[in-house]
């Protein structure tokens, strides 16, 4: 898989779930898609470059480690775009990133 079709593939799975939970919590499309584009266009070239760089015998537990920071960062980009609390944001996010992850891992 190219960079640019693991991109689309994370956009095309998690702007959908993001939007959902805006629609869900009243947050309005343009902040929804605002914050699913910014979360993974921020997370995701740094977190390929990491995973590209990883050796096989580590890319498992460092394909969890990343998968974790990303939503980590996601979340708080999400908080900020969209207004939610941090534990509202935090589960989008986990949602958003475990929709696409397990998608990759099917896909790999």
């Amino acid at each position: 898989m190219t960079y640019l079709d693991a991109l689309t593939w994370t956009y095309a799975l998690e702007t959908p779930v993001v939007l959902a939970a805006g629609w869900f919590w009243r947050r309005g499309t343009a902040r929804s898609l605002m914050a699913a584009a910014l979360a993974s266009g921020l997370t995701h070239p740094l977190a390929w470059q990491v995973a590209m760089s990883m050796s096989p015998e580590a890319y498992v537990w460092g394909w969890y480690a990343i998968e974790a920071v990303v939503c980590c960062v996601e979340t708080f980009v999400i908080r900020s775009c969209m207004r939610l609390p941090m534990g509202r944001a935090a589960a989008v996010s986990f949602l958003a990133n475990g929709v696409s992850a397990l998608a990759g891992r099917f896909l790999l």
